[in-house]
């Protein structure tokens, strides 16, 4: 995949974002899940407000978490698709180790009320 916005070696995190949702507009996707990708990376944005893909940083991740859990009051299977779809789109623009395993929301609320990883 080419480097999209980058500036002496740093991408843009706003022109990787912009670049990422044109080139998925080319693609074949399921009709439910475009606009997912979409929000994601623009609640992101507005989340964290960081200028460059190389800024990004765990604390920036966890952030992210609790303000879809807080502020979207936003429930846990939702919050960890969020968080898995923004970590693809970084990862596809080189972003790597940004979280470990411990990091990632729970992903549902079983019939019991457990919260299981999966």
């Amino acid at each position: 995949m080419p480097q999209i916005g980058v500036n002496n070696g740093q991408k843009s995190l706003a022109t990787a974002v912009r670049g990422y949702l044109e080139e998925s507009q080319t693609r074949p996707k399921a009709k439910d899940t475009g606009g997912l990708h979409d929000c994601t990376r623009l609640l992101y944005l507005s989340a964290a407000i960081k200028l460059r893909v190389e800024d990004i940083d765990r604390k920036n991740m966890l952030k992210f978490v609790a303000f879809l859990r807080d502020e979207k009051e936003q429930s846990p299977q939702p919050v960890h698709n969020k968080f898995e779809n923004l970590m693809t789109f970084l990862k596809l623009q080189g972003a790597r180790g940004l979280v470990s395993e411990n990091d990632w929301p729970p992903l549902y609320r079983g019939r019991t009320g457990n919260v299981r990883a999966g």
